[in-house]
């Protein structure tokens, strides 16, 4: 899928504090985003998986550690994987991830959101629309 890329005030926003080791989660519409969030950025009206592209666009995501995307394991049916997982896993592997996109129950995703650096709350009006992603290095530029 080829996509204009998002251009809003917030992006530079967002990668001014992608600085962190932190993990970021993007989220769908439903969630509690300013409950949740130490820092809350809102990107209302877009898909989360346009809002997951644009954060790997910006941000690598950990080559250090064998998964670095994280998505909520389907109540009862925790092997199911959702459409909108799967277009998560094909925008990062578009991306160069290299790992799974590997599920989490969900209560125990709910916890490890909390400890998230930021939201970026989305759009996204299907069930199971969340990711956690875990920020690799920013490489300085070569000079």
């Amino acid at each position: 899928m080829v996509t204009a890329p998002i251009n809003t005030g917030t992006m530079p926003t967002i990668q001014s504090r992608l600085a962190s080791v932190m993990p970021w989660r993007a989220i769908r519409k439903h969630q509690a985003a300013a409950t949740n969030a130490r820092r809350l950025v809102r990107m209302d009206g877009l898909p989360a998986a346009r809002v997951v592209e644009a954060i790997v666009g910006l941000m690598p995501l950990d080559d250090f550690v064998p998964n670095a995307a994280f998505r909520m394991a389907v109540t009862g049916a925790p092997t199911s994987v959702p459409a909108v997982c799967k277009e998560f896993a094909s925008i990062l592997a578009a991306a160069g991830y290299k790992g799974q996109v590997e599920p989490i129950e969900r209560m125990a995703f709910y916890e490890r959101a909390q400890q998230a650096y930021g939201i970026v709350a989305t759009g996204e009006p299907r069930p199971w629309g969340n990711l956690i992603l875990k920020k690799g290095t920013i490489m300085p530029a070569a000079e």
